[in-house]
């Protein structure tokens, strides 16, 4: 069991008010306990002492495209030319699992606990869940059907076929 002392928390709810003096006692990932400061803790935990910094639930991205980074363009992008160039052959193949990951990474540092990818290249968003969920690969929960279902000439029709 873990304890999280000297922490102020943000529940996330509408009328949020920080809470200081807590400490969040955690077993098996799992909070089990929400203390006020001075409160006894269990022998067996491992504390951590966060010095009174913010703890918040994960955040939750709706809108994901795994292998875009979200940074605005400049210019627009020719959808099937940027695939067919990611997808060209095996170096190709090996980078773009590379991005996968760098991407959810960078949306778990960021305070990202869970995504749902709205439509990716071939199987890589599936194929990074799996690496996830299997310990392979540090990241967020992916939630994902795969590949973008789109209506003739909708958004990112013909792309992915």
């Amino acid at each position: 069991m873990e304890a999280y002392k000297n922490c102020v928390i943000l529940d996330g709810t509408r009328d949020m008010i920080p809470q200081y003096g807590k400490t969040i006692l955690v077993s098996s990932g799992i909070i089990t306990a929400i203390l006020d400061d001075g409160e006894v803790l269990p022998e067996e935990c491992r504390i951590t002492d966060l010095k009174n910094m913010f703890l918040l639930p994960g955040m939750i991205n709706l809108h994901v495209h795994i292998p875009g980074s979200g940074e605005p363009k400049d210019e627009p992008l020719n959808a099937h030319e940027v695939v067919r160039a990611l997808t060209a052959n095996d170096q190709e193949r090996e980078m773009l699992k590379q991005r996968y990951i760098s991407y959810s990474q960078i949306d778990l540092n960021s305070g990202v606990t869970t995504i749902r990818a709205v439509g990716g290249i071939e199987n890589y968003d599936t194929w990074l869940r799996d690496e996830i969920n299997s310990g392979k690969v540090l990241g967020p929960r992916v939630l994902t059907s795969n590949k973008v279902i789109s209506v003739p000439g909708g958004h990112m029709a013909g792309v992915l076929d």
